[in-house]
């Protein structure tokens, strides 16, 4: 018989394996003052190539874009894995930064879902009419 404990661990491991493999391939979009489009400022998107000093990436769950997309990397910042599971509750967030916030909430409404919370207290409603 399998204690709880042992549920735990490999729970962690599992946990700990998916932060890694997803650390190394999620990146953030970010507004950078250049010719992004809106729809793309903070989404995050998986690596293609490496390029120099660029990192060649591709939107998660879209279609291909027409031209392909860079960041520096220099300014490349890590997807935390947590963000892709669209949380209710935003402390449940493994990093709370603007990037995770907006993608969450944005996630969210386009499922329909308009309330969000921030711990038990605070409560986002996005309007959706």
């Amino acid at each position: 018989m399998i204690s709880i404990v042992n549920y735990y661990l490999i729970y962690l491991d599992i946990k700990k394996e998916k932060d890694i493999m997803s650390k190394k391939d999620l990146y953030w979009l970010a507004p950078t003052g250049e010719d992004t489009p809106d729809h793309l400022y903070w989404v995050p998107c998986k690596m293609v190539a490496e390029e120099g000093d660029k990192i060649q990436v591709e939107v998660v769950g879209e279609d291909e874009e027409d031209e392909p997309l860079y960041i520096k990397q220099s300014e490349a910042r890590v997807v935390h894995p947590t963000v892709l599971e669209k949380m209710g509750n935003l402390l449940d967030l493994g990093e709370f930064d603007e990037g995770s916030l907006l993608h969450v909430i944005r996630s969210r409404f386009h499922d329909r879902l308009i309330y969000t919370n921030i711990g038990s207290p605070i409560l986002i409603a996005v309007n959706p009419y």
